[in-house]
């Protein structure tokens, strides 16, 4: 794996974007670096290998890569500000999400948490709001937020 140094010599980073630091074959200094992987996420191309934009932002920053996951905080894939991101485990990426933690069961709303692996059913509740509320004070209760 590429080092923070040389990383640092192939790119500078700038407002959640990386760009190059030099003219190379057809590529010009100062131009973007990267592309659009099919789920959004911006790649680089560093020597021996292919990374996250997000990945690389870090270690330029930071000055290390990171040893877990990269996390979106505000969920927009290629929004590589580093105020933006932060390392995390799989339990914390899976509740930076949108799911609701109710659905609509007949005419009632049903809601159910998971907690280690496990779903915990929280109840039938006439309104979306009661349901809602049910499932924010789980997760409050359960996943400590």
């Amino acid at each position: 794996m590429v080092t923070p140094e040389e990383l640092a010599q192939l790119y500078y980073y700038c407002d959640g974007k990386l760009f190059r630091t030099t003219t190379r074959s057809r590529w010009k200094a100062d131009t973007r670096v990267g592309y659009y992987d099919k789920k959004g996420y911006r790649r680089v191309r560093i020597p021996g290998t292919t990374v996250s934009e997000s990945r690389a932002v870090w270690c330029l920053c930071k000055g290390e890569w990171p040893d877990g996951e990269i996390d979106h905080i505000n969920r927009i894939r290629d929004d590589n500000r580093i105020e933006n991101l932060r390392v995390a485990d799989r339990f914390i990426q899976t509740q930076n999400t949108t799911r609701k933690g109710y659905y609509k069961c007949g005419n009632k709303f049903r809601a159910c948490i998971s907690v280690n692996k496990k779903r915990i059913y929280l109840g039938l509740f006439r309104t979306e709001e009661e349901a809602a509320q049910a499932y924010n004070e789980a997760k409050k209760k359960y996943h400590n937020i």
